[in-house]
Order: C-alpha cells, then sequence, then structure tokens
C-alpha cells in the first residue's frame, strides 16, 4: 500500500534543496527540528526515499528530549547507522586506527 504524505512540504522542500546541494558537490547538515508528533519521522523517511532514488545515502537520527539521552545521541545513531553498513575492511581504510 503506498504512503501519501501530506503536510510537512516546505520542510521536505528544504531537505531535498540541501540534498540537491550536496549531489552537487556542496556537503551539509540538515536539521528537521519540532513538537512530537508533528510529522518529522514522517518527513524524514519521504526525504529517505528520495535520496535512495537517486542513490545516496541518507542518515538520520532521533534526539528525545527525556533526560537520559546519552551525550551526541543522534551523532552516534549515524555513526552506528553507517558503520553497520560497511564491512570491517572498508571502515579500517576510513577511520584508521579509529574503526574499533
Amino acid at each position: 500500500m503506498e504512503r501519501n504524505f501530506v503536510g510537512r512540504a516546505q520542510e521536505l522542500e528544504a531537505l531535498l534543496g540541501a540534498l540537491a546541494r550536496a549531489v552537487a558537490g556542496q556537503p551539509g547538515v540538515a536539521r528537521l527540528t519540532g513538537e512530537p508528533g508533528i510529522g518529522k519521522t514522517r518527513t524524514a523517511q519521504e526525504f529517505v526515499e528520495h535520496a535512495q532514488h537517486l542513490d545516496v545515502l541518507a542518515l538520520w537520527g532521533r534526539c528525545p528530549q527525556e533526560q537520559g539521552a546519552p551525550p551526541y545521541w543522534p551523532w552516534l545513531q549515524l555513526i552506528c547507522r553507517y558503520a553497520a553498513l560497511k564491512d570491517e575492511s572498508v571502515l579500517g581504510q576510513i577511520l584508521g586506527a579509529a574503526a574499533a
């Protein structure tokens, strides 16, 4: 079943603009923020689908507002997701001694 994407079009367009700039050689970081329940996760999922159609790796993480989240939690999620996609030899080449 195909899901329709409703709302958050402005935010998605901003993310797709950042994606177009990155594909053109201008890397950057995008941040999607807002109150709980307004569609951030669904917008991120839609963005990832667009990136996959361009054969671009898009990583994203979540940061709960509750206390107790580990320091740098969104960044740790990105690094772990990236590492899960690569084999150890590739990670060793990219990260050197820090790969472990």
